[in-house]
């Protein structure tokens, strides 16, 4: 997903476990293209239960699957990302 703050697009990676209307959600990054080293570049699966996100800068930032489908934490990346992040229902 890309919103959008002025100039700046701001890339979210979010996860998905399940069909509607038992559908969850979570954050798993949000990235600020407020300057060219904090855009996010890729986003892979390394492993059945690891996201691996990495910014144009060259950071790379990985997010473990916990059993239970949820990321082990959210990666905020740029200035403010998380002011304009969807929020998960």
């Amino acid at each position: 997903m890309t919103l959008g703050h002025d100039l700046d697009p701001i890339w979210c990676v979010g996860l998905r476990q399940g069909n509607p209307p038992l559908e969850r959600q979570w954050a798993v990054g949000c990235f600020n293209g407020d300057s060219e080293d904090s855009a996010l570049r890729e986003t892979v699966w390394t492993a059945p239960d690891r996201i691996r996100m990495t910014t144009r800068g060259g950071m790379v930032h990985e997010v473990t699957i916990t059993p239970g489908g949820r990321p082990d934490r959210s990666v905020r990346v740029g200035q403010n990302p998380s002011r304009l992040a969807p929020r998960p229902p």
